[in-house]
């Protein structure tokens, strides 16, 4: 049984687009979620009030450790230091038993029923209550925003959870740079087109809305020693890199994807298309596009434990319709609009497809952009009318994964 999202739920928790509640417990409250594959999963999520105790975070932490030393394949991700502590595991139609344990392991309380107990079930003993019980905030996922502070004083900083904020980066937030400056804040809303002093530098040639999340710390960023790049248990780890030969020249630029290389299915919402991205890469859907623009944000997920150099590989793609009839300068308006001013100029590839690459920068700050303008019928064997977009940037050595993509997606679209 799923109850709806109640007002103050959530809507989306890191990769997850979230449905509607499957259980409360004292602690938290465990919702139905999909990833943007479709997949299932059980989300843990402490309430305010236990979110507020470091330790019921760290309990909840060492669960999670613990469930993932047993089953890997039960922990789909997690961001337990975060403002909404959440932990997502595997779920299929049923009871949510290992989302309930970590609720159970979190709060101190006794194994119970746990669904829809409301928030006085399951104490662990006859003289145990939870100190956030009766508050406001023993009820609530969404904390309340924080007090004006009384003192100008700035806390020193915490390294564990300076630990916590990088790893929420990688797998939660999914930093993705395109063009020098692009990430994945669309995914929390706010006005991209509002910039202020903080705001990174953007490359010249790709001005026009964007996703922005701040970079991860770095060692001259904090007094602080700078935390281990090596992930918890429950974090994506990088899969080896690809040493197989790659497919075929594709039908814009560079190789295809080899015969024997592992990818992952996205079959995204409101595409009328499926595509390839190396295994490793994961797709969040923007609200940053526009009016009338669909757009999907596509990282590599485990980048930013890999030792390598460079801005983690990522970008956008952005489907919407041409107008009929869909022509040359219809197709070149779009194209124009979504790409301004590009440091290169447009190839044609085809009749249908314009391609760019360019480099900027030097030595670890080298990053390679690839984007593509392609115009196809969304039903096979009508006239075109739909646009597709796509800008991917990386380092060098990441380039030929960026026109796999590419080629991919092409071969997909009429």
């Amino acid at each position: 049984m799923t109850e709806g999202l109640r007002p103050g739920d959530p809507t989306t928790l890191g990769l997850f687009h979230l449905r509607g509640r499957l259980a409360e417990h004292e602690a938290g409250v465990v919702f139905l979620g999909y990833d943007p594959t479709g997949r299932a999963a059980a989300l843990t999520v402490l309430h305010a009030g236990a979110a507020a105790d470091s330790a019921v975070r760290d309990r909840l932490t060492s669960a999670l450790d613990a469930l993932a030393a047993r089953g890997p394949e039960q922990v789909l991700g997690a961001a337990p230091y975060d403002a909404v502590p959440w932990v997502a595991t595997a779920y299929t139609d049923g009871r949510p038993e290992a989302a309930l344990a970590l609720l159970d392991a979190a709060g101190l309380s006794a194994p119970g029923p746990g669904l829809f107990t409301g928030p006085g079930g399951g104490p662990a003993g006859p003289d145990f209550a939870p100190h956030w019980a009766g508050t406001p905030a023993a009820h609530m996922v969404t904390p309340p925003p924080p007090a004006a502070p009384a003192t100008t004083a700035i806390r020193p900083a915490d390294s564990k959870r300076s630990l916590a904020i990088l790893a929420l980066c990688v797998a939660a937030a999914l930093v993705v740079i395109v063009g020098g400056a692009f990430a994945a804040n669309a995914f929390f809303g706010g006005d991209d087109k509002d910039t202020d002093a903080s705001a990174p530098e953007q490359t010249p040639g790709l001005p026009g809305p964007v996703d922005t999340i701040p970079a991860m710390p770095g060692p001259s960023q904090s007094a602080t020693p700078a935390p281990s790049r090596t992930p918890p248990p429950w974090m994506p780890t990088p899969g080896p890199s690809y040493t197989g030969p790659d497919g075929p020249d594709g039908l814009v630029a560079g190789p295809t994807f080899g015969k024997e290389e592992p990818t992952y299915p996205m079959d995204l919402n409101e595409f009328p298309f499926d595509f390839r991205v190396p295994k490793t890469w994961g797709c969040m859907k923007s609200s940053k596009g526009g009016p009338g623009v669909v757009r999907w944000v596509c990282v590599d997920e485990s980048f930013a434990f890999s030792g390598k150099p460079g801005r983690t590989p990522g970008g956008i793609i952005e489907v919407q319709d041409c107008p009929s009839p869909c022509g040359s300068s219809e197709w070149t308006k779009i194209r124009d609009d979504r790409l301004p001013t590009i440091p290169t100029n447009w190839k044609r590839t085809d009749d249908t497809t314009t391609y760019a690459e360019w480099t900027v920068g030097a030595g670890d700050t080298t990053e390679v952009s690839a984007a593509m303008s392609h115009v196809f019928g969304a039903k096979r064997g009508d006239a075109p009318d739909t646009h597709v977009t796509v800008r991917l940037t990386g380092a060098p050595s990441e380039k030929k994964n960026l026109q796999k993509i590419i080629n991919d997606i092409r071969a997909r679209t009429p």
